[in-house]
This record gives C-alpha cells, structure tokens and sequence, in this order.
C-alpha cells in the first residue's frame, strides 16, 4: 500500500513540474523555466527536461531573429516572417516542424 501512495506521489511531482514549465514558457519567465528546468534531473526526467528546454531555446532564438529583423527592415515583419520560417528548421533540426515550428502569433509580443 505505501509503495503504491509513494508512486502515485512521484507521479503528481513530475505532472506539477511539468506543467509549471510549461506554464513558465507560456508566460515568458526566464527566471521559472530554468529553475523548473534544473528540477527535471532530480525527478529522473533528464531527457524530458532538455527536449523542453530545446524548444524553448529554439523559439527564445527564432523570436530575437524575428524582432531583429522587424527593426532592421523599419516594422515590416513580411519579410521576417519568412526568414523566421526559414530558419526553425535550422535551429530544430532533430524535431518535427509541427512540434518545434515557431508561428507569427508566437513571435509578436
């Protein structure tokens, strides 16, 4: 009985973690997602961790290219756009495109 609480424990504690990861990605706090990520190892989600992690460098980089270029080319993001789609696969070469693609919506602050 104790040995089954302690994995349906251990089960909650990674769902808890995983989803404030998450939530700390979608709110765009720096700070949260390392902390969060540096718990993933502590909870035997190392692989996990670092393919969430990837994808949020991946889009972290796609997203500066694209306000890069928006403020070289004077606020026309069509170009941007383009360049920004152009370049994900570069970045996430090992992930799928539906998985890792990096949208207009999620590049516009």
């Amino acid at each position: 009985m104790s040995f089954k609480l302690l994995h349906e424990a251990q089960s909650k504690l990674k769902n808890i973690i995983h989803s404030r990861f998450d939530s700390a990605v979608r709110s765009r706090d720096a700070a949260s997602v390392e902390r969060f990520f540096k718990t993933f190892p502590l909870i035997g989600e190392h692989k996990a961790g670092l393919e969430k992690f990837s994808k949020y460098l991946c889009t972290q980089v796609i997203s500066g290219v694209f306000l890069a270029a928006v403020a070289v080319n004077g606020g026309d993001s069509g170009g941007c756009i383009c360049l920004s789609s152009q370049l994900t696969p570069v970045w996430c070469a090992e992930e799928p495109a539906k998985e890792c693609a990096v949208t207009a919506a999620h590049l516009r602050m």
